[in-house]
């Protein structure tokens, strides 16, 4: 039983072998929520977000009344924009980061890295000492 074996490495610390065991796991078992969850999960841990998004995503349409399947790809999907942001931050782009930190916190409040996110760039815009100012405006002869 794959699952067996794949909550064996978890249990040893073996993430990566214990992603690999969760997606035989799923072959073996397609229809098996609780498979994709966990797979999900590890994939996670692993930082293989957009694998354990779509895991996610399977095992919630698998069990739509599974109050944690539907919970855990919430949590997912903030944790990819948490990440997105990060690196829109990082690239200077503060308006895109701040816009996934507020999406993330929509769908995770509790996601102490997005609401770090949010604040820090809403203090970065708050500092310009330009505001406005990378907003597109109109000359004089647009005007007229």
């Amino acid at each position: 039983d794959w699952v067996k074996v794949a909550h064996a490495y978890l249990y040893i610390g073996d993430f990566a072998r214990a992603r690999e065991a969760f997606a035989k796991a799923i072959q073996d078992n397609p229809e098996n929520p609780e498979c994709y969850l966990f797979a999900s999960v590890t994939a996670l841990r692993n930082g293989e977000y957009e694998l354990a998004l779509s895991w996610a995503q399977t095992a919630a349409r698998l069990a739509p009344d599974d109050r944690l399947c539907q919970a855990h790809v919430r949590i997912v999907a903030a944790t990819c924009l948490t990440a997105a942001g990060e690196r829109l931050a990082l690239a200077g782009d503060t308006a895109a980061a701040h816009d996934c930190f507020e999406a993330a916190l929509q769908l995770d409040p509790g996601n102490a890295t997005a609401r770090s996110g949010m604040q820090q760039t809403t203090a970065d815009h708050a500092a310009c000492p330009f505001p406005g100012a990378a907003e597109p405006h109109e000359s004089k002869e647009e005007t007229q």
